[in-house]
């Protein structure tokens, strides 16, 4: 780091020679701080900070065990690899957090103890002490910017229920449909549980394929009933939740023409070859977000005596705040 610039300074044989002092320790300090402090500890590195090896301790088992178990729940990769990845950062924060305070606390007062040191005879040139503040500040600021950056990323998602995103969706669609006031009931024992993370924009873009669908080709301004359902969670955290949307057929005649663009939209072709040859969208990007690994999806439809019903199941991160509930 450059020292403040105080051109006058420099006629002060003494305070350049400190100055010069100084800044060998510093880029020592900082050299230490690089090579043996903010390295994975080693034989070679015994001071390191960071260790490679995971905690021993029950949140770790635990997580651990969750990830065991989903791998067997929903092997699919992009809920695994969400959680995977917050497994890592969860068992590194601790870690993170010591290197920050590391930075931020000791080695700050060691630099700034060292500033005091080689400065302190220097006090009566009011530029010598004006220098000294800067670059104790200056010190400062860059110590503090350096430890800021060893802490968990923010992931910039929100926690949300299904009847949340719903309601979002049924405002957003009363562009596309601005003379229909459909009807919409929640029903089901999991519309009002909180999902997390990469979930709830699954689940968000599974549910507005489905209400889309049925806002579009069902009855006008009719009765659309969304349950949600969810298996009792066997794993910490994760729960698989079951939705269904249901609306009226518009008119007796669409039904053939309905049954028939379901069947077809369902059986067409693999959604996930089309996807990186045409883009997805509708009852594809459905299929394709709820694809398993054998290609199959949690995705489908029925027809009742009048209504048409297009559902599927996701495996869902849950909020920490249900969590704590439970």
């Amino acid at each position: 780091m450059d020292a403040p610039d105080h051109r006058l300074l420099k006629f002060d044989d003494e305070f350049v020679a400190a100055n010069k002092q100084w800044i060998e320790s510093y880029r020592l300090e900082i050299d230490r701080l690089r090579k043996d402090l903010l390295q994975f500890r080693s034989d070679t590195k015994p001071h390191g900070l960071f260790s490679s090896t995971l905690r021993t301790g029950d949140t770790t088992s635990a997580a651990v065990g969750s990830l065991r178990d989903m791998i067997v729940l929903d092997p699919t990769p992009d809920l695994m690899n969400e959680l995977l990845i917050r497994f890592c950062w969860q068992e590194l924060d601790p870690q993170l957090q010591a290197a920050s305070k590391r930075i931020t606390v000791d080695i700050a007062k060691s630099i700034s103890e060292s500033i005091e040191r080689h400065f302190s005879s220097f006090d009566e040139d009011l530029l010598q002490l004006d220098y000294r503040q800067q670059l104790r500040a200056a010190v400062h600021d860059r110590l503090m910017r350096l430890g800021s950056w060893f802490r968990q990323p923010e992931d910039g998602f929100v926690s949300a229920t299904t009847q949340q995103l719903g309601d979002l969706i049924i405002v957003e669609a009363k562009d596309s449909y601005p003379t229909d006031n459909p009807v919409i009931e929640w029903e089901g024992d999991a519309f009002n549980v909180a999902m997390d993370g990469l979930s709830v924009h699954r689940m968000y873009d599974c549910l507005s394929v489905t209400l889309h669908n049925a806002l579009k080709h069902g009855e006008r301004s009719g009765r659309v009933v969304i349950d949600v359902r969810w298996d009792s969670p066997s794993i910490q955290g994760v729960a698989r939740f079951k939705a269904a949307v249901s609306s009226r057929f518009a008119k007796e005649t669409d039904r053939r023409e309905q049954l028939s663009r379901l069947k077809h939209s369902f059986a067409s072709g693999d959604p996930e070859a089309a996807m990186v040859v045409e883009g997805y969208s509708g009852i594809r990007k459905l299929r394709y977000i709820t694809r398993n690994p054998d290609g199959s999806s949690t995705a489908n439809f029925f027809e009742g005596t009048d209504t048409l019903t297009v559902y599927f199941s996701l495996v869902v991160e849950l909020a920490t705040k249900h969590e704590e509930d439970q």
